[in-house]
């Protein structure tokens, strides 16, 4: 129907998004902005085989509704110990991936503060041509960091979201 439908596009931007991720049975993952777009990113990353996901906003009722979509736990970003409260989630590690979905410098800057090594940040929205990153290419090379970005999504994409959406493996209603 069409209010189904009307989440092809959203989802397969989300499905080449994910694919980018080299997600392992048992990775951790933290999901930066919990509107659609990040709950759909956090059931796609568990499907994909994370074990932990967790998520952050700003929105109170966002975080709220993330443990409904099979979130481990959310928190709110603005908090002073945003992140001691994501790495206590890892046992101090750092998570293994992250979905930054808002196109802010500053989510990008969190991510790197709590990534573990060999991690993945996946840059999911765009960003302004003045934005600018101060990046420790100490933290990236030591660190076996990854930064990948995804724009938009292709054909392969939006057949395997119709095929989801069809077979009703995505609570999109």
């Amino acid at each position: 129907d069409f209010e189904r439908a009307t989440f092809i596009e959203p989802l397969a931007c989300c499905l080449r998004a994910v694919n980018k991720l080299p997600i392992q049975s048992g990775d951790s993952v933290l999901v930066i902005g919990l509107g659609v777009m990040g709950l759909i990113n956090g059931t796609l990353v568990r499907r994909a085989g994370a074990d932990m996901v967790l998520g952050s906003d700003f929105c109170a009722g966002r975080r709220d509704r993330s443990a409904a979509w099979g979130y481990n736990a959310s928190f709110d970003p603005r908090e002073p110990d945003f992140v001691d409260q994501v790495l206590a989630q890892t046992d101090g590690r750092g998570v293994d991936h992250v979905v930054g979905g808002p196109g802010k410098v500053a989510a990008v800057e969190q991510a790197l503060q709590v990534v573990g090594a060999g991690a993945t940040v996946l840059l999911f929205s765009p960003f302004a041509q003045t934005d600018h990153l101060q990046l420790s290419l100490h933290q990236l090379y030591f660190g076996e960091l990854s930064v990948v970005s995804s724009y938009s999504c292709g054909a392969r994409e939006t057949r395997a979201a119709l095929d989801l959406i069809a077979g009703e493996a995505l609570p999109v209603r």
